[in-house]
């Protein structure tokens, strides 16, 4: 039960350092100016990553699709690599405009959080997980 509990408060501390790391640096420092330019800087990066990755997912997408038509096409149940690497080369002919070995973007080649926001950030998750600890150990 205690593994959940903390498996969920990580998850939750995860996903909201970024406003719990905001809200310290505006306790330690007022008068921060810096913070409006790192969420502007932050949702402009979120808004790219997310039009890559939705990009990516349906290039993905196509691409297996393709492959699966071609193995029903030819009647071929087969998984081994010359046959996929054959059916790449295909999809390739054919759209070839398409990377076919393009990576997964990830959110962190876009956005890089200042200095100041990674200490505001870890602050505010070793406080929460502090604080959660004592929680889980008061519900036992």
């Amino acid at each position: 039960m205690a593994t959940v509990g903390i498996m969920i408060v990580g998850a939750v501390l995860n996903a909201t350092a970024f406003i719990g790391g905001s809200q310290i640096a505006k306790i330690f420092d007022p008068t921060a100016t810096h913070l409006e330019e790192e969420r502007k800087r932050h949702d402009l990066a979120l808004e790219k990553f997310t039009k890559d990755h939705n990009k990516w997912s349906e290039n993905r997408s196509n691409m297996y699709d393709f492959i699966q038509k071609q193995h029903l096409n030819q009647n071929v149940a087969q998984t081994d690599f010359n046959i996929t690497d054959d059916n790449l080369r295909l999809y390739k002919e054919y759209h070839p405009d398409v990377e076919i070995n393009k990576m997964e973007p990830t959110f962190s080649t876009y956005y890089q959080p200042s200095d100041d926001m990674k200490k505001y950030q870890y602050m505010y998750i070793i406080g929460g997980a502090v604080i959660s600890v004592y929680i889980i150990k008061g519900l036992k």
